[in-house]
């Protein structure tokens, strides 16, 4: 359990549900599947990544080949990763009161940080009210960080983070920049304002990318 717990506590970046997923198979045990004999390359590349990759071959094997988005950093400084926050920071996580089996959470996370699209977040979403029930604010709040997660990787953009109240996305051609100028977020707004204001700026972002394709 101490184990456990110690993995939890190190895994606190977005999207770092797959790695303290693989961490817990770690301290579980694996099997013979993913054990030393038939790891091969799992522990260079990461287990989750190991899988897209997996997927996405034996997609294009099949002649239907599928895309995998590029990974994005995001850095936002008023978010905290669980479903509780320190005051004055907005948590993003899922409670164990919202989905008590650890395996079926650890299984939410997963499925969560594998997702390629805004229509497998929005089936997620709907899939956890129809079995779990109305979802928490932390929930919410970790859904909508995958949507910006899309859009921007969607977009070509590799890093995203707020720093004296601006946001900085970047990729390859630089920063992204609105009307000429990096984004200042709004004053004086409420924490998930502001979250919706950098989703919205997300999306911006795509649409303005996919017109330029």
């Amino acid at each position: 359990m101490g184990k456990r717990i110690a993995a939890m506590r190190r895994f606190t970046q977005l999207g770092a549900g797959f790695r303290l997923a693989l961490r817990d198979l770690e301290i579980r045990g694996t099997g013979n599947l993913l054990g030393p004999e038939q790891s091969g390359q799992i522990n260079s590349i990461g287990f989750d990544l190991y899988c897209q990759l997996l997927k996405a071959t034996v997609a294009q094997l099949q002649g239907n080949p599928e895309k995998i988005l590029p990974e994005l950093n995001i850095s936002v400084g008023f978010i905290h990763l669980g479903h509780k926050a320190p005051q004055g920071m907005l948590a993003a996580g899922i409670p164990p009161s919202y989905i008590p089996s650890e395996k079926l959470r650890l299984e939410a996370y997963r499925r969560l940080g594998r997702v390629q699209s805004l229509a497998e977040i929005d089936g997620l979403s709907e899939e956890w009210s129809d079995r779990f029930g109305r979802l928490p604010e932390s929930v919410g709040n970790l859904l909508e960080l995958a949507r910006i997660r899309v859009n921007a990787a969607e977009a070509g953009y590799h890093s995203l983070g707020v720093k004296d109240g601006k946001l900085f996305l970047e990729g390859p051609r630089g920063l992204y920049r609105k009307e000429g100028k990096v984004p200042v977020l709004p004053r004086f707004q409420s924490l998930p304002v502001l979250l919706a204001w950098i989703l919205d700026l997300s999306q911006r972002a795509l649409r303005e990318r996919l017109a330029l394709s």
